[in-house]
């Protein structure tokens, strides 16, 4: 429930703190007093747009704060994303919410939730499970299909089955992308395939297992045989008789014959004898590439010939190495296959999006009868409240049109109130016939029912009771406060009836200077809300019996 609120810099508001109780509060006050300015101010808390010409100082910020008692309801359920749920878990988790707008003189706008940073969707996510303001301008929502499906599904308990419901319309709808993506790409394989399989003939004998950097190795061996056989040849020459090796045979000698005298240059000698066999080794490795660059000469130019043609396909595809040009090569296959093999592929996925269709239309159907019969429980429900708020002459009709070969997001139905004044006239669609006060008596039978079955912290009436009056006001005024038995109801009225009924009234009043002028919030004792009272059903001269009655219908509460 709403539990403390403060505006700073907002509108008519200089600085405003009020704390609220629990059960059912009437907000009065003349018109222009600023009771919209309040409204105004708690749908910034719910996620609304904030506007900087709003800021009744320009120069300076404006900050609108809430608390909120939610203890017992459990808002982490209500996030869609999973990273969000995590962060914000332990924190809706506590038993108060305190919820922070500001808007600075830039126009920029920021929100918080227990001095937390937010972001506006979440916050509205939030604002959506902890205050419902119906104003008069959301009476247009009886029209609405989508609120009249909504209303139903609540009323039938439909959630479960529509998240399984949402789940097989995606699969399905996942299945036609596919599908369709599948056609387009078929025909437009279909018409390069020509183009496609001459590119890839092109590619024969070219796969995983051909070594490209092998085969230009044995190459260059062909390419530099006659220079590779005249160097080995040298190298075994050098090594001989008075070569390299004897001369480092006579080197070894003289520092053998040194160590008479000098001791130290056997260490000397004993790295030559190394150097000797190093050389010895590396003669003997050398001699045994002599033959391996021995090749038929149309073997080389066969080679040359395949590395030519892999050299000279990586540049027509623009390729930088060996392994691209197979990955090019995949491709080529897998569009030629979109064509030889479409056939089969294109009976697969339409056989997918047969069985997923069939499977999200089960669900739908059962979901359709599950709403028949909830319309049918909620009809009833509905004109047992308008008979209670003098409408028993009424007939409402929660019409629903079935599809079963056009699936949507919410099933195969559509639904629309229909409504008739009188029993003797023909049914039509509510939003054409009904009066302001109709309207205004269903959308409270409405939140009546509703409000048992998914019970918000919070709840506020815009003057719902615009153009009735009488013992309808009076009936009307028992409903809402029916309703503050179940969550906390705020009901902004001009009517004393409406008034009277409240557990707490606050008053909003205006004060004006030469200068300025500055709106004002005061919960009333029960002296103030009789003479509040008096004045809605007098004027400004309150007269003793106007008196009188305001203090009978404070009685009567």
């Amino acid at each position: 429930m709403l539990h403390h609120l403060q505006i700073q810099n907002y509108a008519l508001v200089d600085n405003l703190s009020i704390d609220f109780g629990e059960g059912f509060t009437t907000i009065t006050g003349e018109t222009g007093s600023g009771k919209s300015v309040l409204l105004q101010a708690l749908g910034l808390l719910v996620g609304n747009r904030a506007d900087p010409k709003a800021l009744k100082n320009p120069e300076e910020k404006c900050i609108v704060e809430a608390s909120f008692w939610v203890k017992e309801y459990d808002l982490r359920i209500v996030l869609d994303d999973e990273t969000e749920q995590a962060f914000w878990g332990d924190i809706l988790k506590e038993d108060f919410l305190h919820i922070r707008r500001t808007i600075l003189p830039t126009g920029k706008s920021r929100a918080y939730i227990n001095d937390e940073p937010i972001k506006l969707e979440i916050l509205k996510q939030i604002g959506a499970q902890i205050l419902d303001i119906h104003s008069q301008n959301e009476n247009h929502l009886l029209r609405s299909p989508i609120f009249c499906q909504q209303m139903v599904d609540l009323y039938a308990d439909n959630s479960l089955i529509l998240e399984t419901y949402s789940k097989a319309y995606h699969h399905w709808k996942e299945a036609q992308d596919r599908y369709k993506e599948l056609v387009e790409a078929q025909e437009k394989a279909q018409e390069e395939f020509a183009y496609h399989s001459y590119q890839l003939e092109s590619f024969e004998g070219i796969d995983e297992s051909f070594d490209l950097d092998k085969l230009e190795a044995e190459y260059a061996m062909g390419v530099h045989r006659a220079e590779m056989e005249a160097n080995i040849s040298t190298i075994q020459e050098l090594s001989k008789g008075n070569g390299v090796i004897d001369k480092l045979d006579q080197i070894q000698g003289i520092l053998e014959g040194m160590k008479e005298y000098l001791p130290n240059v056997g260490d000397l000698g004993e790295r030559v004898e190394s150097a000797k066999l190093e050389v010895e080794d590396v003669v003997q490795e050398v001699s045994r590439l002599q033959g391996l660059s021995d090749s038929d000469p149309q073997a080389q130019v066969d080679m040359g010939e395949v590395i030519g043609r892999v050299n000279g396909l990586m540049k027509r595809h623009h390729v930088m190495n060996y392994p691209q040009l197979l990955e090019k090569k995949a491709w080529l296959e897998e569009q030629v296959s979109l064509v030889n093999d479409s056939e089969a592929v294109l009976a697969e996925a339409e056989k997918q999006v047969s069985e997923r269709f069939e499977k999200a239309l089960y669900i739908a159907e059962e979901i359709s009868q599950r709403r028949k019969d909830g319309a049918l429980a909620l009809e009833q429900k509905m004109i047992e409240g308008l008979t209670f708020l003098k409408m028993e002459q009424s007939v409402i009709q929660i019409a629903i049109e079935t599809d079963v070969t056009a699936l949507t997001a919410t099933g195969i139905d559509q639904l629309k109130l229909r409504y008739a004044a009188h029993k003797n006239l023909g049914l039509q669609d509510l939003g054409t016939v009904a009066s302001g006060g109709e309207v205004a008596r269903i959308v409270l039978v409405l939140k009546y029912i509703i409000v048992k079955l998914n019970s918000l912290p919070t709840i506020i009436f815009d003057e719902i009771d615009t153009g009735v009056s009488g013992e309808v006001a009076e009936k009307m005024a028992k409903m809402q406060a029916k309703i503050s038995e179940n969550c906390q109801v705020f009901a902004i009225t001009h009517l004393p009836q409406v008034a009277a009924k409240g557990r707490h009234q606050v008053k909003v009043y205006k004060e004006s200077d030469d200068n300025t002028a500055t709106t004002h919030l005061r919960i009333l004792n029960d002296a103030e809300r009789a003479t509040e009272i008096a004045e809605m059903i007098s004027g400004d001269e309150v007269t003793e019996s106007a008196l009188e009655q305001a203090l009978l219908l404070l009685k009567g509460n």
